[in-house]
């Protein structure tokens, strides 16, 4: 809707099927265990202008959103990575920055990327984030596809 091309939407029947999953691991409470933030809002950027940046920049504003207080960076959804290199240098980058900002607070902190892709890129790049270290994934299976939750379950 922000885009302005969708106008409305109304759902009106989902029938999950009951091996889809465990449904969100953590809900709040486990991520304020594991983040540390036992009380107030837990904070979490978009990684904005995310087209056209280039990766030294990109990893620049990571670093130095989480270092000056938020407590978790996702990858803008718009991004989009030319095939599973290009995804894996700028996870890589983004995990790097992550653990440099926890180095300078001494606080926990979260990187969530960008797992809006095509559905025969998907295993490979959730390996990749797996491999590199990411703390979470950002799907869109209203876009992707409602099997994007069973394969990643």
């Amino acid at each position: 809707p922000r885009l302005g091309y969708l106008t409305r939407f109304r759902l009106e029947a989902l029938d999950l099927p009951a091996d889809l999953g465990p449904g969100p691991g953590f809900g709040v409470a486990g991520l304020r265990r594991w983040l540390g933030v036992p009380r107030g809002p837990i904070l979490c950027r978009a990684q904005r202008p995310a087209v056209g940046l280039d990766l030294d920049t990109m990893a620049r504003l990571h670093h130095d959103t989480l270092a000056s207080g938020f407590h978790l960076v996702k990858d803008c959804e718009m991004q989009a990575f030319a095939d599973n290199d290009a995804f894996a240098a700028h996870v890589a980058r983004m995990v790097e920055a992550r653990d440099a900002a926890r180095r300078a607070t001494g606080e926990r902190k979260g990187y969530v990327a960008n797992l809006i892709c095509e559905p025969g890129e998907l295993e490979a790049r959730w390996e990749i984030a797996c491999a590199l270290g990411v703390d979470g994934a950002l799907v869109a299976p209203g876009l992707q596809g409602l099997g994007t939750l069973a394969m990643l379950a």
